[in-house]
């Protein structure tokens, strides 16, 4: 099977503690044909530090060093300089499950849908007394939906329990185009 690039798009902003694990969740990736866009948001720890190096090891990664904007702005400025025609999103604090591009690329090449939405696990730590969990997320419970489904994709998750969060599965990038990415004036979500 003739693999399509994914452009996965991950905002970073003082996360030291947790970056080196979710790049390294990616470099894992069975599948390989990807491209990891690292939007350092104006970190003021070694975060950048830490992107900058992953880049020098991987030429699939890219590092963009902005002022501090936001985490929408960052997911547009790596959408702006994304190559594939598939964009998946990443938190700074998430890890992949290691067939995730796998198990939706294969969705992907065979059906081709707009939105591809996946499931996550939510792991908890013990972070000085405070609870604290990240997500893996994986490819279970995948669903798919064209572009006129795009509130659907996003009630699926609801019913699943889960907000409509974006890191949670593929989109044609042309898709995000076309409702002009992601609204700058919210800097969460």
């Amino acid at each position: 099977m003739n693999q399509q690039l994914i452009s996965i798009v991950l905002p970073v902003y003082n996360a030291e503690k947790y970056i080196s694990n979710t790049i390294s969740s990616i470099l894992k990736q069975t599948y390989k044909k990807w491209q990891l866009i690292l939007i350092d948001d104006g970190s003021t720890d070694s975060s950048g530090k830490l992107c900058d190096k992953f880049a020098e090891m991987d030429s699939r990664i890219i590092v963009v060093h902005q002022k501090n904007m936001g985490i929408c702005a960052a997911r547009n400025n790596g959408l702006k300089i994304a190559e594939g025609s598939y964009i998946a999103f990443c938190d700074h604090d998430d890890e992949y499950d290691l067939q995730m591009l796998e198990q939706l690329a294969l969705i992907m090449n065979t059906i081709s849908p707009d939105i591809i939405k996946c499931g996550c696990v939510e792991i908890y730590l013990d972070d000085n007394e405070k609870v604290y969990f990240k997500r893996k997320i994986v490819p279970s419970n995948s669903q798919f939906f064209d572009s006129s489904e795009r509130k659907e994709a996003f009630d699926f998750k609801y019913s699943q329990k889960y907000m409509g969060y974006i890191w949670d599965g593929l989109y044609k990038k042309e898709l995000l185009i076309s409702i002009n990415g992601f609204d700058e004036r919210m800097h969460f979500g």
